[in-house]
């Protein structure tokens, strides 16, 4: 027996229905009122027991009737008792629909923002001109103070030649190792290994005066005192100063000085020293110049460096090797103070250059060089490249000329 199926037969008021619908389940086997309640099972199974058609709706609105509309299968006439609402009282229903206003009530002014004109001052023309009157007269009683006048300030413009700074990286970072040829030791102006003219780039530069005997590490380049100032190879610092009026001053007075200026670029990580060098040396009979020590700072720590220039010996007696005998031409080596035994291992890249303020005094550079200093303290440009004529870059007003280390960071 079906559970549930003998009280639904019950509420029905068809007991006497119980014994068929007995058979019925044994015969046909079902599980549950849900199975029963099937389209084509409950009409089986309401043949089977005889029903009329009032028995067969009391039927239906029990639970055989929910089960048979989970199926889909409840009748017609069932779904559309459970659907109808049931009408309580009349029905009214509402189409159109007009609200009567009283035209004789005062209509309020609507306050619109884009149409409202602006809102005028409250004073009138005569008592604006009477505060001007006031205005004036406070003025004269304080003294007559009038408006400071206006002053131009001068920029500093950074942009400079791309070509002074991205060769390290243009060169791929190879040193120049191979033996010139002979018709290229014969023009020494010809600086070999020098990278064709690219696009001109935009650094930012940030000079300072570097202290004999020291130089920072780049990133204290921006601590508090730096600034940013355009500065070329051979410019004195800062160039733009050059426009200003010049003191009278006699040649003995300029700074002629050996001092030490250095400069970072941000964008290709390239340091540059500046050597500025008196030109009464180049007739003088001494055989080098040594420019202060200045620190070039590694992975182990701070190494001192030194620029030396020697002249071309030109004879081999007494006094063959001087400035004078060799008419101000001579080359440049970078020497390293360090100790041999020192753990450091200073592998350096680097390029040198001469010249002075005028584009007309400025030799092309030459390099780079790659060398490592641990194995030898001193190293120059490949011979046929070292030849200089520092005559040729001396300036005429201030008799000194710069001698221009630049050195790839980070090695």
């Amino acid at each position: 027996m079906v559970p549930g199926l003998e009280e639904e037969l019950g509420l029905a008021g068809l007991e006497r229905c119980l014994v068929a619908a007995m058979a019925w389940c044994e015969e046909m086997g079902p599980r549950d009122l849900e199975e029963i309640a099937e389209e084509d099972v409950f009409e089986d199974f309401c043949s089977a027991l005889k029903l009329k058609p009032l028995e067969r709706r009391r039927l239906l609105k029990g639970r055989l009737g929910r089960g048979r509309a989970g199926y889909g299968g409840a009748p017609k006439e069932a779904a559309a008792s459970e659907a109808a609402p049931k009408a309580v009282g009349q029905a009214f229903v509402v189409k159109n629909t007009f609200l009567e206003l009283d035209d004789d009530e005062v209509r309020t002014a609507l306050q619109r923002s884009s149409t409202t004109p602006a809102p005028t001052s409250p004073l009138e023309p005569e008592d604006e001109d009477a505060q001007e009157a006031e205005d004036a007269e406070e003025t004269e009683e304080a003294g007559g103070a009038t408006a400071s006048a206006i002053y131009k300030t001068l920029t500093f413009d950074s942009w400079e030649n791309g070509n002074d700074w991205d060769w390290i990286h243009r060169n791929q970072l190879e040193a120049v190792m191979e033996q010139p040829s002979e018709e290229f030791a014969q023009d020494p102006e010809v600086g070999g290994g020098s990278p064709s003219a690219g696009a001109e780039v935009g650094m930012m530069l940030i000079p300072m005066e570097a202290m004999p005997g020291y130089m920072p590490m780049p990133e204290m380049c921006f601590t508090p005192g730096c600034f940013a100032v355009p500065m070329d190879r051979f410019g004195r610092f800062p160039g733009v100063m050059d426009q200003l009026p010049i003191p009278d001053t006699t040649i003995a007075d300029n700074k002629r000085a050996q001092v030490l200026q250095r400069a970072f670029s941000v964008a290709s990580n390239v340091y540059r020293i500046r050597w500025t060098v008196d030109a009464r040396k180049l007739k003088s009979t001494d055989k080098e110049a040594v420019s202060p020590p200045f620190d070039l700072t590694f992975s182990g720590g701070a190494v001192p460096f030194k620029m030396i220039m020697r002249p071309r010996v030109v004879a081999q007696e007494r006094g063959g090797a001087s400035f004078r005998r060799s008419r101000g031409r001579g080359n440049i080596q970078l020497r390293c103070m360090a100790e041999s035994d020192t753990d450091t291992k200073p592998v350096v890249t680097f390029r040198l250059g001469v010249g002075s303020d005028k584009a007309a005094k400025q030799l092309k550079p030459r390099g780079p060089v790659r060398h490592d200093f641990s194995e030898k303290n001193i190293c120059g440009l490949p011979r046929g490249q070292d030849d200089w004529d520092f005559g040729k870059a001396v300036d005429e007003k201030t008799q000194t000329f710069v001698v221009c280390l630049e050195i790839l960071s980070g090695e």
